[in-house]
Parts: structure tokens; sequence; C-alpha cells
């Protein structure tokens, strides 16, 4: 027998993610170098990547996407047809606060209130929403848009993060627009782009303003004839996968950044420079290169989940890490460790918040 609603529940696939800035290296030395006996870089440093020096996010006027999607808008794409898969938008477009440590989602709220880590108390606790944490920079507004890009293979949805207060209301007004249009937002063909705007803010006391480019919802080169033929055809069913909630260092925050040695998320590999799409051997070898370095990621992530824990790994267990070497023996690395960590600090058992633990 089926087991009620949970068997009558499905999902797409998430294909990846495109992001709003780059990685950039900074010339303020990092901290780790002090840390470490011989005073060099730490090569597991999640703010300089073992250069020594921090890297910082920096905002793009285009879209920054893999290889597959580079193939068919170019480079640095300023524009994407896009389509939404479902029709609620608290599904395809959530909006929180968010709060993470170590990359771990510690707090996330809805403005009035929220659940966040008790270190005292092992377990979680309602606050209100938003709290100090908010005016120090350690937590921030995060918006998930997640949709489909219909001209490329693959059948999943695509997400992009954004802390950008104008992005969120622009995007929100623009559902609202179509809706008032076609009644519905499900599977009609959109355009995503990034818009120049100039914003001003306190800083300090003194009021500045400086230039971004935030996200909008656009019907460009269709008529309104077009869109309400569009309106007229049935959508299929289909369900979003839950967003992925893995800190994301690479969107724009309103206020700017925190300082450096605040800073706690690891850069991620720049895309790549070349604007012609590799050869069918060179993009596989290309993903498997990627991959590894997101499972590398993971890894060093994961090992600061056991330092925060205050869970001591074993000499046996370090000399494996240091020897992996293929994607496979990096998969099982992390599922081991990640059983590990579960049984030192078990969650719910129905699946709450023990599941904020596991890697994404």
């Amino acid at each position: 027998m089926p087991i009620n609603e949970l068997s009558k529940r499905r999902r797409l696939p998430r294909l990846g993610k495109i992001r709003l800035g780059i990685k950039e290296k900074t010339t303020v030395p990092c901290k780790c170098k002090g840390k470490s006996p011989d005073k060099k870089p730490m090569l597991t440093c999640r703010i300089c990547e073992g250069t020594g020096y921090v890297f910082r996010p920096k905002e793009v006027d285009y879209f920054v996407c893999p290889p597959e999607v580079q193939a068919l808008y170019g480079e640095k794409p300023k524009e994407l047809p896009i389509m939404f898969p479902v029709e609620d938008e608290e599904v395809f477009f959530q909006q929180w606060y968010m709060r993470y440590g170590y990359g771990v989602l510690k707090c996330i709220g809805d403005g009035i209130n929220a659940r966040t880590w008790d270190e005292e108390t092992s377990g979680f606790k309602s606050i209100k929403c938003p709290c100090e944490q908010l005016e120090n920079k350690r937590c921030m507004r995060q918006a998930t848009l997640q949709f489909l890009l219909y001209e490329v293979p693959g059948a999943g949805v695509w997400q992009i993060n954004t802390g950008s207060k104008n992005s969120i209301i622009d995007i929100n007004s623009g559902i609202d627009y179509i809706r008032s249009l076609c009644e519905r937002v499900k599977m009609i063909p959109l355009v995503l782009k990034r818009e120049e705007m100039t914003a001003s803010r306190t800083e300090k006391g003194r009021l500045k303003s400086s230039t971004h480019h935030t996200l909008k919802l656009d019907l460009v080169n269709t008529s309104l004839k077009q869109l309400l033929e569009y309106a007229r055809v049935r959508p299929s069913r289909i369900l979003m996968p839950s967003p992925d909630l893995e800190e994301d260092d690479q969107f724009y925050p309103p206020g700017g950044w925190p300082k450096e040695e605040e800073a706690t998320a690891e850069a991620e590999a720049k895309p790549s420079e070349k604007a012609e799409s590799p050869a069918p051997a060179d993009e596989k070898k290309a993903f498997e290169e990627t991959e590894l370095k997101v499972l590398q990621r993971d890894l060093d992530i994961l090992k600061g989940k056991f330092e925060e824990c205050g869970v001591a790994l074993s000499t046996e267990e370090m000399k494996k890490i240091k020897s992996l070497k293929t994607v496979n023996d990096y998969k099982l690395a992390i599922t081991d460790l990640n059983n590990k960590l579960e049984k030192e600090m078990p969650g719910d058992p129905g699946g709450g918040e023990g599941q904020l633990f596991k890697e994404k």
C-alpha cells in the first residue's frame, strides 16, 4: 500500500545554480597564517583558498552560468528565457532571513518568527525575527528563485540566490503583473534579465549611492496577443524540488559585505573563460574536475562541522582523507563521515532538524 500523501509527491531534479557574482582575490592578508604552526597559509582555509589572501565576492552585470548554459546564450548573458513550472511563488521564489555557521544553516526566519540553533541545549528554539544578528550582518535576507531554462538540454530546474531588496520587489511585481494578464504564471515563456539601477544607502551616517544590476522579469519579443495564447495552453502538473539552502557566498547582500575577518564562506570555482563549447571528451573531463572540486569543498565543510561539534576524527580516518583521489572515493568518505556525525548529533527521527547537518 502507498504511504498517504508521501507516495503521491514528485520532484524535478535540480540541474545547477546560476550566480550573480564571482570570487576575487584581494590584497587583504588572511588570518589563517597566524594560526598555523609554520605561519604559512592553511591549504584548507575557506577564506583564502590556501593563497594567504582573502577572497571576496564581486557583483557582475551578467549571469555567471555553467558551460551548458553558456553554449546557448554566450559566455556572459544578460538575459535568460525561462518558465516557472509551478504556480505557487512560495514554492519557486522562497524568501527568508538566514544565518549560517561553517556552511550549516543555523537560523531561518520570516521577519516575524525564526527557528534558531541553540548551542547550549543542542536543539532548535523559536525567537523573534529579525534579531540583532541582522544588524551585525551575520544574518541576511535571501531569496531563492527556481525556474526552467526550456532551451537548455536536461529536464530539471535551475536556481539563483539573491539578497537584493530591489530584485525581490521587482520579481514579485513581475509575477503579479503576468498573473493579472494571464491568470497564471506557470509555464508562461518569460525573460529573466539583469538591469542596471542606482541604489542609495546610509553608511556611518552618510548617504551613499552605488550601481547594482538587479533581477527583473520581462516579456521581450512577446506580444500581448501571444501572451494570452500561451495562457490558454494547459500546463503540465509538476512539483519543484526543495530549494538548495546551502550557504551561497556569491550573491550580493544589501548594505555590502561583512568585514574580511568575519567571512566564513568558501570560494567556489570560477566558470570557464572560454566562449566556445568544449569538445565532448574535454567537456566530460571538465565536469569531472569540477565535481571533484565540489566534493573536496564539501568534505572540508564537513570537517569543519566536526570541529564545531567537538567531535574528533581518528588518526586512521585522517589518513584515509589524505589518500582520497577519485570522485567515488570522496563520495564514500562524505557518506561515512555523515553517518558518524549523525550518530554523534542525532536529529529529529522524523527527518526534521537533523537534516540540516547532512551534506546537500
